[in-house]
C-alpha cells in the first residue's frame, strides 16, 4: 500500500471507502490501471471504481495539477483567458471533439483503409497548420488509447468538448507522471518518489485535494 499521508482523508465526501482503499485508488488512477484490475485489488465494484476515477479526473483541472498538463505549447486558435487555466480554450477542445467523436474515421485509419491520418473532410484543417494537426492527432489518439486501456467508454451528460478536455488532460498527466517516476519491478511507479513531476507527488496532491 502506498504510504502517502497519515491523514484519514477520503477521496469522496460521505464515501464509505476507507482511507487505505482511497490511497490505492488514487495510486491506480495515477498509473492508469484498468478499472477491472483496480476493482479486484480493492474488493470494490467496477462501478464504484469508475465513479472514483471520474472524480479524480475532475480534480486534475485544478491549478495545482498544471505542472503535468503539457498543454501550454499546443497550437490553438483560442487560448484560455482564465487565470486558473493554461493552454487552449474550450473552443479548441470543441474543434478537436468534432474529429475525436468520428469513430468511423478513426477505425478506418486503424484498419489501414486510409494511409493518411486525416480524412478529406477533417474539421481540423480549417483552423490548424499541418504541424498543429499532427499534435492534435497525437492528443486524440493517445486519449482514445488511454480510455480503451482503463475501460471507460461513453460518458453521458457532458458536452463533447468539455469531456475531451478532461480526458486529454488525464492522458497528459498520467503520461508525464510515468515518464518522471522511478519504477517498481511490476512497472508501476514508486509511490515514495516525491520529486516535482513524479507519480508519488501526483497521488499525494490528489489525496489532499478537495472535491470540486
Amino acid at each position: 500500500m502506498p504510504e502517502l499521508s497519515r491523514s484519514p482523508k477520503r477521496l469522496r465526501s460521505h464515501s464509505k471507502i476507507d482511507y487505505m482503499k482511497s490511497a490505492w485508488l488514487a495510486y491506480f488512477f495515477s498509473n492508469a490501471v484498468p478499472i477491472k484490475i483496480a476493482a479486484q485489488a480493492t474488493q470494490l465494484t467496477p462501478k464504484t471504481v469508475r465513479a472514483v476515477y471520474l472524480d479524480l479526473r475532475k480534480r486534475l483541472l485544478k491549478p495545482e495539477f498544471r505542472r503535468w498538463h503539457y498543454t501550454a505549447g499546443l497550437e490553438s486558435p483560442v487560448v484560455s483567458q482564465s487565470p486558473d487555466e493554461i493552454g487552449p480554450g474550450m473552443e479548441f477542445y470543441d474543434l478537436l471533439a468534432e474529429c475525436a467523436s468520428n469513430e468511423t474515421c478513426i477505425r478506418n485509419y486503424r484498419l489501414g483503409n486510409r494511409k493518411r491520418r486525416e480524412c478529406r473532410s477533417c474539421p481540423l484543417k480549417k483552423a490548424l497548420t499541418p504541424i498543429g494537426m499532427t499534435k492534435a492527432f497525437g492528443m486524440i489518439d493517445g486519449t482514445h488509447m488511454l480510455y480503451e486501456a482503463i475501460g471507460i467508454r461513453g460518458e453521458k451528460g457532458k458536452p463533447r468538448g468539455a469531456l475531451l478536455k478532461e480526458r486529454t488532460i488525464h492522458m497528459f498527466v498520467v503520461t508525464v507522471a510515468a515518464a518522471n517516476s522511478k519504477k517498481l519491478p511490476n512497472g508501476l511507479f514508486a509511490p515514495l518518489d516525491q520529486t516535482f513531476l513524479s507519480g508519488g507527488t501526483l497521488v499525494t496532491l490528489l489525496m489532499a485535494s478537495e472535491d470540486s
